[in-house]
């Protein structure tokens, strides 16, 4: 992405300010530009990363974000070697390293009957469909519900209704970046926890892997590993987050399904009775109730059963350490 600017003072940042960020009305349209442009990008996308330059008359910066923050160079300008050997090497770097998620690829079907079978499962006609791969398990989505966060960082968690290969049937596919801290379990251990706990009303996770590799450069969010010299200076923490995708059984209704009163009552009951047993059975605090995390299923004799889901910012009551600010939701 590149945005041009003719007048320097529409440079959100200046080299010589402490806190590096210039809090002018000018350059505040400008960074609130550049970013609507970072978050519309990855939220159209699976991107593990973006690029983008910000280019004024006599030189230009480079801006590399990701779900933890953005790094941004200082001045450049456009007679330094560094420059061109950067745009020399971007043009001919992979798809992935410029920031497309590798393992999200265009759907094709080993024969017409099982396409067939994926879109009618999918309700999705003709529109476009992905490939989704964890581990070795592939997954069919539409293309059309991926629109991810609003917010150029965070977990940009996206639930999407999916076709699962291997078993020929549906199911839940959450595709975020959990935050990296000892204290937090990543989901599916938490979801074995619970169930191990016999903790009612949450679904059932058939498996759930971070990711490509650790050390990648990818699926690992890269800006805190640039801002540790200066972190003590500008007061404030990042968080570094992975990749990490988790797979449940199919719940076909959210909150907005019910058909009466009595549907409404009956689904948060249970979600409360799941909620409860698992902070005292199991130990764990949900921590992030919300319409989007109850969902339901409706029975052969026409009765609901509702769940409570998305336990990764839950909280581990046997822990002593604070685990608040790690887990803290955007």
């Amino acid at each position: 992405m590149f945005e041009v600017k003719y007048n320097d003072d529409d440079d959100p940042f200046d080299d010589a300010r402490e806190g590096f960020v210039t809090t002018t009305i000018r350059a505040s349209k400008t960074l609130g530009q550049i970013t609507g442009y970072a978050t519309c990008h990855q939220a159209i996308e699976f991107r593990t990363h973006v690029f983008s330059a910000l280019i004024f008359r006599t030189y230009m910066r480079l801006l590399r974000w990701d779900r933890s923050g953005v790094v941004v160079t200082e001045k450049i300008p456009f007679d330094n070697p560094l420059l061109f050997d950067f745009l020399g090497r971007f043009s001919t770097a992979t798809a992935a390293v410029r920031g497309r998620d590798p393992t999200v690829t265009t759907a094709r079907f080993d024969s017409p009957d099982l396409e067939r079978k994926v879109r009618d499962c999918l309700e999705c006609g003709q529109k476009s469909l992905l490939n989704i791969s964890v581990g070795n398990n592939n997954y069919i989505v539409l293309k059309d519900q991926i629109i991810g966060s609003r917010s150029p960082i965070g977990r940009s968690t996206r639930c999407l209704k999916a076709f699962w290969l291997k078993t020929n049937g549906l199911v839940l596919l959450k595709d975020t970046w959990r935050v990296v801290s000892p204290t937090l379990k990543p989901e599916h251990e938490i979801y074995e926890k619970l169930h191990k706990n016999q903790v009612p009303n949450i679904p059932q996770a058939h498996l759930g892997a971070d990711i490509g590799k650790e050390n990648d450069g990818l699926h690992t969010t890269q800006t805190k590993r640039c801002l540790k010299a200066v972190e003590r200076t500008l007061e404030i923490t990042l968080r570094t987050f992975r990749h990490y995708r988790i797979v449940l059984e199919y719940l076909p209704y959210s909150l907005e399904d019910f058909e009466n009163t009595r549907e409404v009552i009956i689904v948060f009951r249970d979600a409360s009775i799941g909620h409860g047993t698992a902070a005292e059975k199991a130990k764990v605090l949900h921590r992030d109730i919300s319409n989007g995390n109850i969902m339901f299923k409706r029975r052969a004799d026409g009765t609901v059963q509702g769940y409570l889901i998305d336990w990764d910012l839950s909280l581990d009551l046997t822990l002593a350490s604070d685990q608040s600010t790690e887990a803290q939701p955007e």
